[in-house]
């Protein structure tokens, strides 16, 4: 649950936030946006996909085969990859709107990072100003709305010149396959027909740097397949030992009662 609330001297002033370490809040997030200026860094070390939702095509880093889940989560909260979506590296903070054309820093005051006791980064400097350490929050949200809208952008551009197509994913659960479905990827083919005018147009709008990045990124789609070995390998041991811990408590043999001589050992 959370309790998403505007940052406000009035209620901000004496409370203190700090910055996140522990990544079980995105645990069941399985497809995150990208901004366009973290393309480069994404593609080195996540798989990229296309997404369509309410009219827009948009690139997001993809961290799992399934809905409500995320491999590159351990079971502790840390983050096993080489990289973070910036999407992900604002906690407690998130972008809200004040008005139709104006955005506020707000924040979840459930969250664990925020507190009354004056560890971590103050909201507000003494004579009221947000501190140095949230305008530096409220930059970097900004900067992640812009750029994520600017990759939006580009990855239409792909859309519009048919470049972009359905991504046939099978994935192998025990005996049987499951198709992925709802992802789309970059054709290698149709870019390689693309038209002189239209590879310009696409140059142009930074949309054939994402298509290159994206094709990149293809070749983490086994990194899934590790991580989801690992965090079933994790189950198992986790069940093993719940069981071990549960058999060391209860008896092995009914009649271990009658086997007892209580009598001789009260007597030494």
């Amino acid at each position: 649950m959370t309790n998403i609330t505007p940052v406000t001297r009035e209620r901000h002033a004496r409370k203190t936030w700090k910055r996140n370490q522990n990544y079980l809040f995105a645990e069941r997030a399985h497809v995150v946006l990208l901004a366009a200026n973290e393309l480069g860094h994404a593609a080195g070390a996540l798989p990229i996909a296309f997404t369509a939702a309410n009219g827009d095509i948009a690139p997001v880093a993809v961290l799992a085969f399934k809905p409500e889940q995320n491999l590159f989560v351990a079971p502790q909260g840390q983050w096993v990859g080489s990289y973070v979506p910036a999407a992900l590296r604002s906690q407690p903070f998130l972008l809200g709107a004040a008005s139709e054309d104006r955005l506020t820093l707000c924040l979840d005051e459930d969250s664990a990072l925020v507190s009354d006791d004056g560890e971590g980064e103050p909201f507000f400097n003494e004579d009221g100003q947000p501190s140095e350490a949230t305008k530096e929050m409220l930059n970097f949200l900004v900067a992640s709305r812009n750029g994520q809208q600017a990759a939006k952008q580009m990855a239409g551009l792909l859309h519009e010149h048919g470049v972009l197509e359905d991504w046939p994913i099978k994935l192998q659960e025990g005996g049987a396959q499951r198709d992925v479905t709802g992802l789309l990827r970059v054709s290698e083919t149709s870019l390689n027909k693309l038209s002189d005018e239209s590879f310009l147009v696409l140059r142009r709008g930074g949309a054939l740097a994402l298509a290159y990045a994206q094709l990149l990124s293809m070749q983490n789609m086994s990194m899934l397949t590790r991580l989801a070995q690992a965090h079933k390998n994790h189950r198992q041991q986790n069940k093993k030992r719940q069981q071990d811990q549960a058999s060391f408590f209860k008896p092995q043999d009914d009649d271990l009662e009658e086997k007892i001589d209580w009598d001789a050992i009260l007597k030494d």
